[in-house]
Formats: structure tokens, C-alpha cells, sequence
């Protein structure tokens, strides 16, 4: 493989002999957070697909004048025909395929469950609420997309109850925090998950949230009859039939954030024409899934 060297917001990644070198250029990210990376990795991927953590005299980093005292993690390469993104463009991608990742996910979900009832407190109904006052102000440049933000509120008072009850009963994890097609990857028949979000507030959540990334990129790419072989299957398994509308909620939070980070709700610099068109022509399949 010839050496290549990709900046991002955060981080830098080279590529180099089949391995992946990654430092994060974000002071947020201690040796505690990729403590925590290391286990989801190891929590989710059979295979797993980090190698370990290396100081910079180690690795490639070594020759682009980063600071001599960073910590670089090092990860298998993966092939990015293998990714489902790719597998999904070139139909590759099967029912099968999906129950195995609701069987999958719902396993990783049970061991990285939270147990902390102080956080637990309001927490659905809390995020939930912030995100829709969030986008509020942008999502009235589209009337349609403003309509996904009426009925996720009318969603949220029809299941107010069942959102107090989630918060008693504590149903928490620490997900993959950023969830899409992008970051799962199939190799021989054994999925890997990548790029795990490095702040935790982003990887707590209801489990439906990383069902929900899926569903949203499975939506945006016209085939969301994948999606209920999945949710079927995780539903089956968790013995909870609420994962059904609360991934529908989940879904339509996703999408509306969505919208607004790449309208340049957050900052000028992250308008994306793209991704908002992506948004725009996705917006009837996503109000027929949230239906």
C-alpha cells in the first residue's frame, strides 16, 4: 500500500503497510478516552480492529512534526470494498446480513449496558427536547423538514410514558455514538465496527440510537426495506417491543440534526450543499419510516 496522509477535524490518520495510524488532534482526547476506545473496540468486533497504542517515535507520525509526547493508535486496514456502504451500493448487502447485525448489536449493547440511575434521571426526555430546540430555528427553511420536527414533538407526548418508564428501568448503554453504513464493515462474514465516537456524552444513549444511524443511512439510500429484518431481530432478542417507536424517534432527531449541522446550524464551516440536498430528497421516505 503506498503511504497516505488524511486530515481531518480531529484527528490525522496515515496509511501505511496495511496498518492505520491515527492521532487525535483534539486536547479532549487523554489516555483515559482511548482506554475507553480500546474496550468498545474489543466489546463490539470479534476481530478487533485496534492493535494497540504506540508513542509517536513508533510510527509513521514520527517524520510530520506532531508533538513527541502524543499517543497514536495503531488498527488493521480494512478494505473499503468490505465496508456496507459499499456492499449496500453494489446490492450486496442481505436480509440476512441485517439480522446478524441486530444479532450483533444487541449483544454489544448487553455487555456495555449503564448502570447509573443519577444519569438515567429525565435523561431520554432531556436529549430529546434539547435537540429539537436546537434545529428549531433551521428547520423553518423547509416546510417538509420542519414537518419532521412537528411530529417527532407529537411523538414525544404520545410516549411521554413510556419514555418515564425507560428512565426507571435504566436503559442505558454506551453505543458507537456516531452509527452509519460508513463504519461497519464485513469481512468474511465477520462484522467490524470503526470510528467509535471519542466523547462519551455521544456514545451514552437508549440503544436505538446506533440502531437509528443505520436506518437513517439505510433511508437515504432508498433501501429501508433492509431496516426491519434488523429492528426485527433486535427486538425479538431484547424482549422490548418499544424499540420499534423509539427507533423511529430516534430516527427523526438524527435526520433533523442532521439538517441543521450541515445548514451551518453550528458553524458556517460545516455547510455541506450535499448533505443538505441529501437531506431534502430524503425527507418523504423519512416521514413515511417515522409514520
Amino acid at each position: 500500500m503506498t503511504r497516505h496522509h488524511i486530515k481531518k477535524t480531529d484527528a490525522e490518520l496515515i496509511f501505511d503497510n496495511d496498518l492505520v495510524y491515527k492521532i487525535f488532534t483534539t486536547d479532549i482526547v487523554d489516555q483515559q478516552v482511548l482506554d475507553d476506545l480500546l474496550r468498545l473496540d474489543k466489546l463490539a468486533n470479534k476481530n478487533p480492529h485496534f492493535l494497540g497504542i504506540k508513542d509517536v517515535f513508533e510510527t509513521p507520525f514520527n517524520e510530520t512534526g506532531i508533538p513527541k509526547n502524543s499517543k497514536v493508535l495503531v488498527m488493521r486496514y480494512l478494505r473499503n470494498e468490505n465496508s456496507l456502504t459499499k456492499l449496500a451500493d453494489g446490492e450486496k448487502l442481505s436480509e440476512e446480513n441485517m439480522k446478524e447485525l441486530g444479532s450483533i448489536l444487541f449483544n454489544f449493547h448487553q455487555e456495555s449496558d449503564i448502570n447509573d440511575v443519577t444519569l438515567a434521571q429525565n435523561y431520554l426526555i432531556s436529549r430529546f427536547n434539547k435537540d429539537l430546540s436546537l434545529v428549531e430555528a433551521v428547520v423553518q427553511k423547509d416546510a417538509k423538514i420542519l414537518g419532521i420536527h412537528r411530529h417527532l414533538r407529537k411523538l414525544l407526548e404520545e410516549n411521554k410514558q413510556l419514555l418515564k418508564h425507560r428512565i426507571i428501568d435504566n436503559l442505558l448503554v454506551e453505543g458507537h455514538g456516531d452509527l452509519n453504513l460508513d463504519h461497519i464493515y464485513l469481512e468474511d462474514g465477520v462484522f467490524c465496527f470503526i470510528d467509535f465516537s471519542h466523547k462519551k456524552k455521544y456514545r451514552t444513549d437508549c440503544p436505538t440510537r446506533d440502531l437509528a444511524g443505520i436506518v437513517l443511512h439505510l433511508i437515504e439510500k432508498n433501501i429501508m426495506n433492509l431496516a426491519k429484518p434488523m429492528i426485527d431481530t433486535y427486538t425479538e432478542l431484547s424482549n422490548d417491543e418499544n424499540i420499534q417507536v423509539l427507533t423511529k424517534m430516534q430516527v427523526a432527531k438524527k435526520f433533523l440534526v442532521k439538517f441543521f449541522i450541515y445548514s451551518g446550524g453550528f458553524a458556517p464551516e460545516h455547510y455541506e450543499q450535499n448533505q443538505v440536498n441529501l437531506c431534502l430528497n430524503s425527507v418523504e421516505r423519512v416521514k413515511e419510516y417515522i409514520s
